[in-house]
């Protein structure tokens, strides 16, 4: 289940823009655990319509009074069960729990339906400060799982467990793991959840596509552009790339199957 449901639509505002206040408070660990929670990652690229004109700092869920040990709160649980929140004036400076400042500055601007281009420039904002490497090789696979999706997270944010599972499971490390765990818990609607790393991964620097006009191409990542083609003598519908990644395996309408290899930057060859 999402942490964050059944929010206010003051809260939705803050906590769209939690990374931007960790970050200038300097909260790193704080800063790296919500990049690492599924649960924001989905929250946010969901996204809703919002706008405010105000800088309200408040605890949108008890998964945050956790983040923020210790903060000075005016009261306790308030009568409806829900945590305690802080109001503010714009520019307000918040003394939290073991010498932590956190100082909010105000906004003024529409917060529309969230788009994977918003939750990249929050990696941004941790990999930009002192983190240790290892940390920061996690979030930039992280960041970069999420930029390969761009396109189709546009377009249906429902499909982000399975594209980060198929981008990251091969990914050992203890966080991106624990990440893929959440992940695998998404409830949200019918999905189907890759059991191999089976998408391009975060570290990939070519991709291979096949079309309905006979082309097979092969793509630079880093540039977008294609760095080789090959045409059959009918629609291509599938392909593969071998372990050692220059064989190329594609099939065509007709059955036939072609194994290409990549010779060199300029082209492929059949053989």
């Amino acid at each position: 289940m999402n942490t964050f449901t059944n929010l206010s639509p003051e809260d939705t505002v803050y906590l769209l823009k939690l990374p931007y206040h960790l970050a200038h408070a300097n909260m790193v660990d704080e800063l790296c655990t919500l990049l690492t929670d599924f649960d924001f990652i989905d929250h946010k690229m969901n996204g809703t319509k919002k706008s405010s004109k105000a800088c309200v700092a408040s605890f949108p869920a008890w998964r945050l009074v956790n983040v923020f040990k210790g903060a000075a709160a005016s009261g306790q649980e308030r009568g409806d069960g829900s945590p305690p929140r802080m109001g503010s004036q714009p520019g307000g400076l918040f003394q939290l729990g073991q010498g932590l400042c956190l100082n909010l500055v105000p906004f003024d601007h529409k917060i529309s339906t969230s788009t994977p281009q918003l939750l990249i420039e929050d990696y941004n904002l941790a990999i930009q400060i002192h983190i240790p490497q290892l940390t920061q090789n996690n979030l930039q696979l992280i960041q970069s799982a999420i930029q390969l999706s761009a396109n189709i997270l546009t377009e249906d944010h429902t499909q982000l467990a399975g594209q980060l599972l198929g981008r990251l499971l091969s990914y050992e490390t203890p966080e991106i793991q624990t990440l893929l765990q959440q992940a695998k818990q998404y409830k949200g609607s019918p999905w189907l959840r890759p059991l191999i790393s089976s998408l391009t991964n975060p570290d990939a620097s070519k991709a291979v596509s096949v079309a309905s006009d006979r082309t097979l191409k092969i793509w630079d990542l880093h540039t977008g552009g294609a760095i080789a083609s090959f045409t059959a003598d009918s629609t291509l519908l599938t392909c593969t790339v071998a372990p050692e990644n220059t064989t190329i395996v594609a099939g065509d309408i007709l059955g036939c199957v072609h194994f290409l290899r990549l010779e060199d930057i300029d082209g492929v060859k059949e053989e």
